[in-house]
């Protein structure tokens, strides 16, 4: 069975699109449980590896900031900083070696959807992958935002524009990769022309032809 990687826009609609896509697979998901299992990996707090999570879900600052951060040495070994007090900081080096081995592991089950996290890039020599970027005019990802968190355009053209920086930033950090780039993917789907489930079923065909 195939492994799916699904990169994302935000308010792209992946978070309907990647479900979907893993039940007609018979796959696993991995999306928001990767959070818990990094934590329990490295024996800290939740809240903590959110901070450093691509998505985003923290304050979007605090992700941008810390991905400023040069880390010459891409080999190096991941660093756990104890400071003082009870709860232990987190490198970004060691955030992303964890998610890394996390997606590898589960990419040699060789049926499994993963979302976002580099996955495209850490599998990018991976037999049997269907690598997929999901997309939508900014317009209709900010009318989007406005209608599900009921939030005013400013606030959504932020949210839009952070998030969107914020992967941007993992992947050419990270990585050294245009997040963006066309040539990075199997195939593209803009999710303002098509519609979610129509979607899913597009990453579905694709993912069968890659492997019956």
């Amino acid at each position: 069975m195939p492994v799916v990687t699904l990169s994302r826009q935000y308010a792209s609609g992946v978070a309907d699109i990647a479900p979907r896509v893993a039940a007609q697979l018979d796959a696993d998901l991995i999306d928001h449980q990767l959070i818990n299992e990094v934590a329990q990996r490295l024996g800290v707090p939740e809240d903590v590896v959110t901070e450093h999570d691509e998505r985003g879900d923290s304050p979007i600052t605090a992700l941008v900031n810390a991905l400023r951060v040069s880390y010459p040495d891409a080999s190096s070994l991941p660093d756990l900083i104890e400071p003082p007090g009870i709860v232990p900081d987190l490198s970004n080096r060691a955030y992303v070696q964890v998610v890394e081995q996390i997606i590898q592991e589960a990419a040699r089950a060789d049926n499994v959807v993963i979302v976002g996290r580099g996955s495209q890039f850490v599998l990018r020599n991976h037999p049997r992958t269907l690598h997929v970027h999901v997309f939508a005019p900014v317009d209709i990802r900010i009318e989007r935002v406005m209608a599900e968190q009921k939030v005013n355009r400013h606030d959504a053209e932020r949210a839009v524009r952070d998030f969107d920086g914020a992967r941007a930033r993992y992947a050419r950090h990270f990585y050294h990769a245009d997040w963006g780039q066309s040539q990075n993917y199997h195939l593209l789907i803009n999710t303002g022309a098509i519609e979610r489930d129509k979607a899913a079923d597009l990453i579905v065909v694709a993912a069968r032809m890659i492997v019956p």
